[in-house]
């Protein structure tokens, strides 16, 4: 019976202190997260921390290649190449191909924005493979894995690649290791490329004298929105220490239940309610009583070559306030996006 005790604690023991032989736990670059496996997937994004990646227990397939000594050029080469392979991990495969000054093309593969907020920072990647993760400030992630018909994921996700791969030719490559994220009120969207690592970064305050970063945080601001609609598709994939920090908004209903607040944003970037022009603290607090009422926001943005920046910061006071949003393409509302993307008109 001792025996037998002996054993188990022996086993016991064995789970909960780290043998001596293992590898200790990679080093991340930076923690701007509450949560340690959000801090962990939050450096995964730049893929610029090969160690991040590393499978516990035996290196199989293409794993072996990228973690040996010395990968041969060719192996790496079939893994960069190869688009049925999750684009993080071609990345991986052409960083070790740049380290050796093999790659010259400026294919993107992948985008990631943030924003920093007095709440902490927001943070949307993109990649080529139309995956796409949303971490906001509160620690909460939600994720797209590029599964079902999530029309307008899809289309923000390839909106942004587009953007970024017209200007990247443009842009010069930054040669320094990742920095600290952005703090309030300031923005960096890093492009992974290729050959190398690209950022372009300012101020909010100031981001309407920038069309490109305008443009690609407009497209961040309503791929946040689709990301957060799609709950069940989100729940599926992140920790399961981590919960969806906004209500379901699946039912394109009027939301009997509840108040509902209309909000159109002009292409002038003139915000309306009730037929009156109001400003962003206007909007805060009237969503800010909404929240405290379970009500709902009705959001249509007016066509225009670019979105105005405004309409990325209500979506962003949603957010931060966890209302639920029913997007509609007309201004009359009689529409709304359902959570696969389609257009349908709005019960009544």
């Amino acid at each position: 019976m001792f025996g037998k005790l002996r054993s188990f604690l022996g086993k016991i023991r064995s789970y909960f202190l780290r043998n001596e032989d293992a590898p200790p736990p990679p080093q991340m670059n930076f923690q701007p997260y509450k949560e340690h496996l959000i801090n962990i997937e939050y450096n995964k994004l730049f893929c610029d921390n090969i160690e991040l990646f590393r499978p516990a227990g035996r290196l199989e397939g293409m794993w072996k290649i990228i973690f040996a000594k010395d990968p041969a050029v060719d192996a790496l080469k079939s893994i960069s190449d190869d688009n049925n392979i999750e684009t993080r991990v071609r990345i991986l495969a052409f960083n070790l191909l740049h380290n050796r000054g093999i790659i010259n093309t400026k294919e993107v593969l992948g985008t990631v924005i943030e924003v920093g907020t007095e709440e902490g920072g927001e943070t949307i990647a993109i990649y080529k493979d139309l995956r796409a993760l949303y971490i906001n400030a509160k620690s909460k992630s939600f994720s797209w894995d590029n599964s079902g018909n999530g029309a307008g994921v899809k289309e923000n996700i390839q909106n942004i690649l587009t953007i970024s791969q017209n200007i990247i030719g443009k842009a010069e490559r930054w040669t320094q290791p990742r920095q600290a994220p952005p703090t309030a009120g300031d923005f960096r969207i890093s492009f992974l490329v290729a050959d190398g690592f690209y950022i372009g970064e300012g101020r909010l305050s100031e981001i309407k004298n920038d069309a490109v970063a305008s443009a690609i945080i407009s497209q961040a601001g309503a791929l946040m929105i689709a990301l957060a609609k799609m709950n069940r598709e989100a729940k599926s994939t992140i920790p399961a220490n981590v919960s969806i920090n906004t209500p379901n908004n699946s039912a394109p209903s009027n939301n009997a239940a509840g108040e509902i607040l209309k909000i159109i944003v002009r292409k002038s970037g003139d915000i309306q309610i009730d037929n009156k022009i109001v400003t962003l603290r206007e909007v805060e607090s009237r969503i800010s009583q909404l929240a405290r009422k379970n009500g709902t926001v009705w959001f249509h943005r007016e066509a225009g070559k670019e979105a105005p920046p405004k309409a990325m910061e209500v979506i962003k006071l949603t957010v931060r306030y966890k209302v639920p949003v029913s997007l509609s393409s007309k201004p009359d509302f009689s529409d709304t996006i359902d959570d696969e993307g389609n257009l349908v008109p709005r019960l009544k």
